[in-house]
């Protein structure tokens, strides 16, 4: 068998060389379901060996999610899972592709564009209810990830409200 060869790859093949074959050779039928049973049972293992770790950080993304608008920081997020700074950084990032921080800002980012179309609450009310210390961090934040200020998210969806 080829390495790289996919387990869809192989079905197809064996059910081709059903139709083809029909009960014709059994031989050639029995290799290509033992070729996919050896596929599907090395996917498996590797599920198992990879399933402790994504299981924690998706325990963190869940923690994250409920708990965007506290205070987080690196050093209480690994005491709270039993996990090293380095380690946690570096596997969040592996399996989110960002850092924690910036995943934590892109949800209260996410809230903030809700609450400002949703609310009439002040820019600063909605900086502090999504976990901003500072309405000036929350403001360039906000900016760096949308491309437009609060007060600019909020005048665009007001405006197409209108239309």
């Amino acid at each position: 068998m080829r390495p790289g060869r996919g387990v869809q790859q192989l079905v197809e093949e064996l059910l081709c060389a059903q139709d083809l074959l029909g009960g014709g050779s059994q031989e050639e039928m029995r290799l290509l379901v033992t070729q996919l049973l050896v596929r599907l049972l090395r996917g498996e293992r590797r599920d198992a060996r990879m399933a402790p770790r994504e299981g924690r950080i998706a325990d963190v993304v869940h923690y994250l999610h409920d708990h965007y608008a506290e205070p987080i920081d690196l050093a209480t997020l690994s005491e709270r899972f039993f996990i090293s700074p380095f380690y946690l950084s570096r596997e969040f990032k592996k399996h989110t592709g960002t850092t924690i921080i910036g995943y934590v800002n892109g949800l209260r980012v996410g809230r903030a564009e809700r609450l400002l179309q949703e609310t009439g609450a002040s820019v600063s009310e909605i900086s502090a209810t999504v976990g901003f210390a500072n309405v000036t961090h929350f403001n360039r934040v906000f900016r760096a990830r949308t491309s437009m200020t609060p007060s600019q998210c909020r005048a665009r969806d007001g405006a197409g409200e209108l239309a």
